[in-house]
């Protein structure tokens, strides 16, 4: 079964882009594809569910939004949860044909933007890169554990810009396709959107540090316990902040909204109840958010 599913796939993208020349870059905001299709197209992008490949909506596969992506703009979403119930899907966006080989030099990055409507374990995003997703392909690289930030808590209702290093593929001599996966299962799901597809030759994170700088500089104060969090933050801005703490299955135990000057403040989050194991703490106005870590034991 897997085996057929792979030749399918293999054989729905030859289809979709014989005679189509590979690109060197990608730029795609779907603010044009998205006006005359429910489904991206006639950009090169396509998508697929294993079920269905069309230019209509199919319910679990990537499909246009006019006004859900970020600034209000078209782009694509992808949810498992449709006919009020959570459903086992697996869609693929795949970019179009790209070859970097001589014609890039020096270091590549991809961009693009994501955001959740929740993070829960059956709604989940990966990326690959592959030659073909048929038996034949000679190389299926996981670039999950290359993004930079990875996929997240800081997706949970808020755009996150995320960028991959893709130098690596400067010495492919064969078009390849980069993959987004979106997976739901019968118990579980999110909804998620993507907008903002850009390669570079200049990285926004890695070469400036942003990745390494917390925008709201969020610190764990000494050992946090059952009852309590004491956490530290830098407020750039005044203003309402959401503050949640998120267990590692990404289930949301403490949710409040402080408002707060700006400057440097320490806040304890109390009365918790908490069980032993590591938490995430997030914090944010919708503009920019912060994630940071925690470990609750006896």
């Amino acid at each position: 079964m897997k085996n057929f599913f792979l030749a399918s796939l293999f054989l729905f993208l030859t289809a979709m882009n014989s005679g189509a020349q590979p690109a060197s870059a990608i730029h795609e905001n779907f603010d044009v594809t998205c006006v005359t299709a429910s489904e991206p197209g006639s950009d090169g992008w396509t998508v697929y569910n294993g079920l269905s490949h069309s230019t209509t909506a199919t319910p679990g596969n990537w499909t246009c939004t006019a006004t859900g992506g970020r600034d209000g703009s078209p782009a694509l979403q992808c949810t498992g949860v449709y006919g009020g119930n959570y459903n086992l899907d697996t869609s693929y966006l795949i970019s179009p044909p790209l070859l970097f080989h001589g014609i890039i030099t020096g270091s590549y990055y991809l961009d693009f933007d994501t955001k959740a409507e929740s993070i829960t374990l059956g709604g989940e995003l990966s990326v690959s890169v592959t030659d073909s997703p048929g038996i034949s392909s000679s190389f299926n690289v996981i670039l999950d554990t290359l993004i930079s930030p990875l996929f997240g808590i800081a997706d949970s209702g808020a755009w996150v810009t995320h960028e991959i290093n893709v130098t690596q593929f400067e010495d492919t001599l064969s078009p390849f396709y980069i993959v987004f996966r979106y997976v739901s299962t019968a118990s579980s799901g999110s909804l998620w959107f993507f907008d903002n597809a850009n390669t570079s030759t200049v990285s926004h994170y890695l070469n400036t540090g942003a990745l390494k700088k917390d925008p709201l500089a969020l610190t764990v104060i000494g050992n946090s316990t059952h009852d309590r969090v004491n956490i530290s933050f830098d407020i750039p801005s005044s203003g309402p902040y959401n503050l949640s703490l998120y267990d590692m299955t990404g289930r949301e135990i403490h949710k409040e909204t402080l408002v707060l000057n700006n400057g440097k403040s320490d806040y304890t989050i109390n009365n918790l109840n908490l069980a032993d194991g590591m938490y995430l703490i997030k914090m944010g106005n919708g503009t920019m958010n912060a994630v940071t870590k925690t470990m609750v034991s006896y």
